[in-house]
């Protein structure tokens, strides 16, 4: 049944995240290829939260991967990401993580990043979701973190310059002062974005 299937390929998709955690066994679940069914997961049952969360975080394991990354360039994970974001806007775990993932892709490949910019809508998602969440610790730090990596490409820098990001950054230090991680970041970040614009 449906119901049966979710809570399967949950557990499939949070076991492989467990497992990947590990570079020998991330090494195995890429000969096995674990990630193409990890993508065909997240795209057969996208609506289904739990799966979604896990699959996120079985992806930025195996983003540790070179191989992987080559894979996912290919598949357009940082699109399906994005997607998963959208639809589970409400979620903070799914957006933490799928956030999450798409900062580490981007770090390990930048042309990977670069698949931001084919779809016009990738970046207000992202924000929109920065802005829903400004008071979740958890998915603020994922997404300080995600801005920073951003404003580390130029292209992508420069995308992120044309909407009010400063003010998101400048927002989660002013709600999280004490947390030195949030506060590092987002003044990276905001100096990397004003370097951009000129401020």
């Amino acid at each position: 049944s449906g119901i049966n299937a979710e809570y399967g390929g949950s557990n499939c998709c949070g076991a492989l995240w467990i497992l990947a955690v590990c570079d020998s066994n991330t090494a195995i679940l890429t000969e096995e290829c674990g990630l193409q069914d990890i993508c065909n997961a997240m795209k057969t049952h996208k609506d289904m939260e739990e799966l979604v969360e896990n699959a996120c975080s079985a992806l930025w394991s195996l983003s540790m991967e070179d191989e992987n990354i080559e894979i996912m360039r290919d598949e357009n994970v940082i699109s399906m990401l994005v997607s998963a974001i959208k639809q589970h806007l409400n979620a903070p775990k799914v957006v933490k993580n799928a956030c999450t993932t798409i900062g580490g892709i981007i770090y390990a490949d930048e042309m990977c990043g670069l698949q931001l910019l084919s779809d016009p809508q990738s970046v207000p998602t992202i924000l929109e979701a920065f802005k829903k969440h400004s008071s979740n610790q958890e998915v603020v730090e994922a997404m300080c973190e995600l801005m920073l990596t951003m404003g580390e490409s130029e292209e992508l820098a420069a995308e992120l310059a044309s909407y009010p990001v400063v003010k998101l950054l400048q927002n989660a230090i002013s709600e999280f002062p004490c947390i030195e991680d949030i506060v590092q970041k987002s003044e990276d970040a905001i100096i990397a974005l004003n370097a951009v614009t000129g401020v």
